[in-house]
């Protein structure tokens, strides 16, 4: 679930500053969707499946040389790592009204695009506020075009050869509702990440004489990281039967959209 739309209408002051009355709480005089109190809803409803397969595999191998006199000692180590993370997502996101990610916690909406499909009853709401139930829908004109032509509703978008995506509904054009679906998108997203390192290290101590010692160091480090991403997004548009399970998490199921 996205975060969760508040709307009021006036009596509540300004997002920036609401007026918090004596019993520290905020009026709400009007809201958007008739009378008075704060309502709210969720700003869409998303669905996420992510499937993981992650691999690891590491090396370590190490060998030491001393001659008999002791005065020559070698070591050589080698270190091989290797990580694969590869995930596949499929995410369907139902937007309501979309775009309130990133604002402040307060911020009031004096208005919405959120009303119910022509025949059906009104958006009900519980005793806190919160929505409950109702068929989603949003006013028509959201999608370019479609109160142009009919040609520029096909321009803007076409699933079928001659058939606009959402129907033009200026005159003569008349459509049977002016409430059109909400947005739909679905997304399938698969990432590829690999990396891997090796580290080839040697040391070598030699007495050359008593007096002279010699202490050498040497070390090759091959490292490399790719990551690959494709996401594949599509986008529709429908009406939502929207409901509230027991514990009040929200459900949406997908209606055909009338436009």
């Amino acid at each position: 679930m996205d975060k969760i739309d508040t709307y009021c209408g006036a009596g509540f002051g300004t997002p920036a500053a609401g007026t918090v009355t004596s019993d520290g709480s905020i009026n709400c005089t009007a809201n958007p969707f008739g009378g008075s109190g704060f309502r709210y809803a969720p700003d869409g409803v998303r669905f996420s499946e992510v499937d993981y397969d992650r691999k690891r595999r590491g090396i370590a191998l190490a060998a030491q040389y001393e001659n008999n006199a002791g005065t020559v000692r070698a070591t050589l180590q080698y270190v091989d790592s290797h990580y694969r993370n590869a995930w596949f997502e499929r995410a369907s996101h139902a937007k309501l009204e979309g775009g309130y990610f990133g604002t402040p916690a307060f911020n009031p909406r004096t208005g919405t695009v959120l009303g119910p499909a022509d025949g059906t009853g009104a958006l009900v709401f519980g005793a806190n506020g919160m929505l409950q139930s109702g068929i989603l829908t949003q006013g028509h004109g959201s999608f370019s075009g479609t109160w142009e032509s009919t040609q520029a509703a096909i321009n803007a978008g076409s699933a079928i050869p001659g058939m606009p995506f959402v129907n033009n509904c200026a005159a003569p054009s008349v459509c049977t509702t002016l409430r059109d679906g909400l947005y739909l998108e679905n997304e399938a997203r698969n990432f590829a990440h690999r990396e891997g390192t090796r580290d080839y290290s040697a040391n070598l101590k030699w007495d050359i004489s008593d007096r002279l010692h010699a202490n050498l160091d040497g070390q090759y480090i091959d490292a490399s990281t790719y990551n690959n991403d494709i996401l594949v997004a599509s986008g529709s548009m429908a009406n939502f039967q929207y409901s509230t399970n027991e514990n009040g998490t929200p459900r949406s199921r997908i209606c055909p959209a009338r436009t």
